[in-house]
């Protein structure tokens, strides 16, 4: 099997089976993967809706305090106040965040709202972190993971999808915008 850049899938990484669970995981990757030399200082917010509730993921970064998260809804929804506010369907999150959809499919597929148009401002949040494989190994093999690697020496079937997610953010700059006049 492989991830949809044709690289083949690590079965070593870990399965999440609940929702809630995996997108801890990723807040505590988040803070584990912040590269506080990119200079990025700014908030995120995801509004990711599923089809019994919908979810709240807020990042916040800062090169002298590093990376806070929070998995409460925001005091607002209209997208103020925070450097971007990105809505989308859990399965859209999903699929491009561990590598089974193309990054494009969230941009010009409409799989995503970005409040005010501030592709640019997603596009440096994503750009701050460290999303390569050997960092996500480096994660797992750390007390910081909820879920640590599948023993390679147990393992007898892929359970997850997740190598090539260092191209998710790589591939997303070229398709970074700044205004709707961009799309004419």
């Amino acid at each position: 099997m492989s991830t949809c850049y044709g690289q083949p899938s690590n079965p070593l990484y870990p399965a999440y089976e609940n929702k809630d669970e995996e997108l801890a995981e990723l807040l505590q990757f988040f803070q584990f993967a912040y590269e506080p030399s990119s200079g990025y200082t700014g908030r995120a917010v995801f509004e990711i809706i599923d089809d019994d509730q919908t979810r709240f993921l807020e990042i916040t970064c800062d090169p002298n305090t590093g990376v806070t998260t929070s998995r409460d809804a925001p005091s607002t929804t209209d997208g103020s106040g925070n450097s971007f506010y990105c809505s989308l369907p859990y399965e859209t999150f999903h699929n491009a965040f561990w590598g089974l959809a193309h990054p494009r499919t969230l941009v010009m597929g409409g799989g995503c709202n970005i409040k005010h148009w501030k592709y640019r401002q997603a596009y440096n949040f994503a750009m701050s972190f460290d999303m390569t494989s050997p960092k996500w190994v480096a994660y797992y093999n750390s007390p910081h993971s909820i879920k640590k690697m599948v023993d390679s020496t147990t393992h007898t079937h892929s359970t997850h999808i997740m190598d090539g997610i260092e191209h998710i953010y790589s591939v997303a700059s070229a398709h970074a915008i700044d205004t709707p006049n961009d799309y004419d």
